[in-house]
């Protein structure tokens, strides 16, 4: 009985330099980009095409094989599950008593796995990498559905959710999602916002509503919702029964309790929520001008409170007497938009944002703590702290940024 130290060939393709760096591959496979695809199922391996058909001729792989580039059984590339792909293209069990079933005899030639511990512990991080740049290519290529299946197939179930939710495959995202369970609870939630957020039309705001009850703490989000409803006074009563929200009246009693109280978030939420919703756009809009009128303030301080607002009714927004609050409400949200753009490193926004503020704040008539010259000097110090350039950025464009950056920064959660 002979023992072989055991080394895997990862794809099928003519020996060069590996997984997705082919020069060649066997004949009947495709060659896409450095890697061998097999157009036949597994078990199965195209044969040189018939000149009289377009389709491969797949055929049956040796027994002992799992996958193959060949029909003989040392030109295996894929192993049954307990076996080990050897470096003549064999599938082997391991020596000794180290199979599943110790009841299978001992073949008469074996693989010393133990040998080939240290080799094959470095297989897990070679597999992830070939998944993620499969998964990475499947995507350039139109085909978000393969690049999660590629995520997926090595259990990274983050990214398999943000390839079908930026592939805009949301309802799928979901499913998948929900059957994964607690693993993907924070995908799943987002996901599902989404795809309320999608439904918030007339025929489906029922529906949206339900999406929305499938997230933990999701008082907020119907909120807005029912806060960005356009139906009549019934239909927005029975929509606040629906999503377990207080009736129109109880709404605005609370918003008054809660500016007596000084919940700023909760005032301008229930007055969203109110029969006048219009009283929400100048409590917030207020708040957030004296926020910025300080110097310690921060993104986070402010943000929610607009993010909060921007649900108002659009029936409400379009009052003659809100033009000068809905003017600052778009520059204010346009500004914080830039610095959040900052945050996330969506560079190619961040001067369209800071540019569409600028022109809103040279044509409308408001009263903001902003000014023009102080978002050129902000932009100015962040394109020349983040920007690659051969001109180093002025100590004042340091001092700038480092302010910048104190605001963006995210505030840790309580806890």
């Amino acid at each position: 009985m002979s023992q072989r130290y055991c080394a895997s060939c990862y794809i099928p393709a003519p020996p060069d330099e590996g997984a997705l760096n082919c020069q060649s591959c066997y004949d009947g496979f495709t060659f896409e980009g450095g890697f061998c695809d097999n157009p036949c199922f597994i078990g199965h391996y195209p044969a040189s095409k018939d000149s009289k058909r377009d389709d491969p001729n797949c055929r049956t792989c040796d027994p002992s094989c799992e996958g193959c580039w060949g029909p003989n059984m040392w030109e295996c590339t894929l192993c049954p599950a307990s076996q080990i792909l050897s470096d003549d293209g064999r599938c082997l069990r391991c020596c000794g008593n180290k199979t599943p079933r110790d009841d299978i005899p001992i073949p008469r030639e074996c693989c010393d796995c133990e040998a080939s511990q240290t080799l094959f512990s470095l297989f897990p991080s070679l597999l992830h990498n070939v998944c993620k740049k499969l998964a990475e290519w499947y995507f350039q290529d139109g085909c978000s559905v393969l690049a999660a299946c590629c995520h997926l197939a090595v259990d990274n179930i983050q990214l398999a959710l943000a390839s079908l939710i930026r592939g805009n495959e949301l309802e799928l995202a979901a499913c998948v999602g929900l059957v994964l369970g607690e693993a993907a609870n924070q995908s799943t939630a987002y996901c599902l916002e989404l795809l309320a957020r999608k439904y918030m039309t007339t025929p489906t705001w029922e529906l949206s509503a339900d999406l929305l009850q499938m997230i933990p703490d999701n008082h907020v989000l119907l909120a807005k919702l029912c806060a960005f409803y356009p139906g009549s006074v019934a239909e927005i009563s029975q929509l606040h029964e629906r999503c377990g929200l207080p009736s129109l009246d109880e709404c605005k009693t609370l918003a008054e309790e809660a500016v007596r109280d000084g919940d700023l978030f909760s005032a301008v939420k229930f007055h969203l929520l109110s029969s006048e919703p219009e009283h929400a756009l100048q409590i917030g809009v207020d708040f957030v001008k004296e926020q910025l009128s300080g110097s310690d303030w921060t993104v986070d301080g402010v943000q929610p409170i607009l993010d909060l607002m921007s649900y108002i009714r659009t029936d409400r927004l379009i009052l003659a007497k809100l033009t000068q609050a809905r003017s600052e409400l778009l520059i204010l949200c346009g500004y914080i938009g830039g610095l959040l753009a900052i945050r996330k490193s969506y560079c190619s926004i961040v001067p369209a944002l800071y540019e569409y503020t600028s022109q809103l704040l040279k044509r409308r008539e408001v009263c903001v703590p902003l000014k023009i010259e102080q978002l050129t000097v902000e932009l100015d110090a962040w394109r020349a702290c983040t920007q690659f350039n051969n001109i180093p950025p002025s100590e004042s464009q340091r001092e700038e940024f480092i302010c910048l950056e104190r605001r963006i920064l995210p505030t840790e959660p309580e806890g």
